[in-house]
């Protein structure tokens, strides 16, 4: 729970959106560390550069 927490603050102190790789570097994580499933509320969205950002759900709710 404490790494969702975490997870959470960064995107909200970053606009709802952060690269994968500045998530993982900043909470000396590997991207299989990202918890995933319920109570998740972001999205990891493939970007044109080839890479991946986490993204907040309320960031996504708003784009629909």
């Amino acid at each position: 729970m404490i790494l969702i927490e975490k997870i959470e603050n960064l995107l909200s102190e970053n606009n709802g959106q952060m690269t994968e790789v500045e998530v993982c570097k900043i909470l000396n994580i590997t991207s299989r560390d990202i918890p995933w499933g319920y109570n998740v509320t972001w999205g990891r969205l493939f970007q044109a550069n080839q890479t991946f950002d986490l993204v907040s759900s309320t960031i996504l709710e708003n784009n629909d």
